[in-house]
């Protein structure tokens, strides 16, 4: 006897189908990745089938049943080239200019402009977080202070 109770026994293997039930055997197929990276394939073979005008939006979840998560991905998806243009055009306006900010202004050794500093922060995050999710690319808290923050940048 191992000293578990058949109920006991029962509840963990509900918890595993949950588990492997919510993750749609992505992170079970292919525990090297997560699983991002055979989304990103799958998602490959759709944008083939519509390069110019993508699917559109929240295409993910009908053509995948689950988020892309790779905002690069997702608007070539939904969009197409014009919005992976597009989005590619506000990542380098935004890289330039932090660059400019961080390297050639100096602002991180000023003792003013605390919300700039900020926002130099929070882009950042959002740009490096946005290859491994969709992050401000869907209307949320993340679209508001990326645009806050951008508009805090360029505003000086």
């Amino acid at each position: 006897d191992d000293g578990y109770t058949g109920i006991e026994i029962n509840k963990k293997t509900e918890v595993f189908k949950y588990i492997k039930n919510v993750s749609k055997g992505r992170v079970f197929d292919n525990p090297n990745n997560s699983g991002r990276i055979d989304l990103w394939k799958k998602a490959i073979k759709h944008i083939k089938t519509s390069p110019y005008i993508g699917k559109g939006p929240l295409a993910d979840r009908v053509y995948l049943a689950e988020n892309v998560s790779n905002l690069l991905i997702y608007s070539l998806l939904s969009g197409g080239i014009l919005s992976f243009l597009l989005i590619s055009v506000f990542y380098f306006c935004l890289i330039g200019k932090g660059f400019k900010e961080v390297f050639i202004n100096l602002e991180f050794k000023q003792k003013k402009n605390f919300y700039k500093k900020i926002s130099l922060y929070y882009i950042g995050y959002f740009i490096f977080r946005s290859l491994t999710e969709n992050s401000f690319g869907i209307f949320g808290v993340d679209y508001f202070i990326l645009l806050l923050s951008t508009y805090i940048l360029f505003k000086n």
